[in-house]
């Protein structure tokens, strides 16, 4: 599948451009942002900021509400019906759960979150951890935050991460935990939209995500 990048990177000896090619949800206001906030309360842990052609708004999931937004997105769904069993099941199981879950409630754990759970935006240099990309970055939920990291498919399907033993990293409150769960399972289900279509193994795997997580 050929996914066309939405910005381009031009590398210089001294310094980096990122030319964006669309904006639509504010992707370089939110990269500018958070790259000035990070310069300011953790120096070192992303790039520098030096100048922009361009207020922290949440992350988009949240500001529109994460399941308005997965049934907005199955609503204009088209998979085959004639495909594997074990993905027409999680289809079913992620449809029943959209219909009858509720957002969860309040109180969020408020953090500057980096939305994107692709583990090459995390750079390790054999010392410190350094973040790229925040095209989705904005004010978010510490639940939402570790459920991105985890259930994105480049993290736990092809880096391995186990999502059990970095969530036991955190000392997450029992409401935390089940917002974790929440945000998980609505991650899981956005990623099977994404893979269901794709050759290989990668859907059924991604199917199977789906309904562990469900139960």
């Amino acid at each position: 599948m050929t996914v066309r990048s939405t910005h381009v990177v031009e590398i210089a000896d001294d310094h980096v451009i990122k030319r964006f090619r669309s904006w639509d949800r504010g992707e370089h206001q939110r990269e500018w942002q958070a790259l000035n906030m990070l310069a300011e309360f953790a120096p070192g842990l992303a790039p520098v900021p030096l100048s922009a052609l361009a207020r922290v708004r949440p992350h988009p999931w949240l500001a529109e509400g994460p399941t308005n937004r997965l049934r907005s997105r199955a609503a204009g769904m088209r998979y085959n019906q004639d495909g594997e069993p074990i993905v027409q099941a999680a289809f079913r199981a992620g449809a029943h759960w959209l219909e009858h879950v509720a957002e969860p409630a309040e109180p969020l754990t408020p953090v500057f979150g980096q939305g994107d759970g692709y583990p090459g935006n995390f750079l390790w240099d054999g010392a410190r951890v350094r973040v790229v990309d925040f095209e989705d970055s904005g004010r978010s939920d510490r639940a939402f935050e570790l459920a991105c990291l985890t259930e994105h498919i480049g993290m736990w399907l092809e880096a391995g991460v186990d999502a059990d033993g970095l969530l036991a990293r955190f000392d997450l409150t029992a409401i935390e935990s089940a917002r974790v769960l929440f945000f998980r399972r609505g991650f899981a289900i956005f990623w099977l939209y994404l893979v269901h279509k794709r050759p290989g193994p990668v859907a059924g795997q991604q199917a199977e995500r789906v309904l562990s997580l469900l139960g």
